[in-house]
């Protein structure tokens, strides 16, 4: 016990300074150690990246399967390619179209192509119709009067 410290004491070296055998400890290491590898080039990040976000997405897929067209569409599908179908076969949560659905859809054509047709009486009319017929030509629209002979 002579040469010997208590236990709960420390020398004064430590005491002064309880970090510098740390530090020493760490230099010692340090000499030992070589330099972390410098980081892989940026292609191959990228490369690294890329697999992940495939694998992530391979994942994904695997996890949600695509939703399949029922058997029938797909053969009436086949048969449209082959030219052998002229009518889509009925939609079993479809409405059915009444005839006077069909009838009102009809007239409402109608009007509009009584109303097109008038339209195009009234501007043949009036003269607005030859204005723009140099857009035939793919000539801007000033060169109408041009072809006509104003200024």
């Amino acid at each position: 016990m002579g040469g010997e410290e208590p236990r709960g004491r420390r020398s004064a070296s430590t005491m002064e300074n309880p970090t510098e055998s740390g530090v020493a400890a760490a230099l010692a290491g340090e000499e030992d150690a070589q330099p972390p590898p410098p980081p892989p080039p940026l292609a191959e990040r990228r490369k690294v990246r890329r697999k992940a976000l495939i694998q992530e997405h391979l994942g994904m897929a695997a996890a949600h399967p695509p939703k399949r067209m029922p058997e029938a569409m797909v053969a009436y599908y086949h048969r449209v390619a082959e030219g052998a179908v002229d009518d889509r076969p009925a939609d079993p949560d479809a409405l059915p179209l009444l005839d006077e659905v069909i009838n009102n859809v009809r007239e409402k054509l109608r009007q509009v192509e009584e109303r097109a047709a008038g339209l195009v009486v009234e501007y043949k009319a009036s003269g607005y119709i030859e204005q723009f017929d140099a857009d035939d030509f793919g000539l801007p629209p000033n060169y109408a009067s041009l072809l006509r002979g104003g200024m």
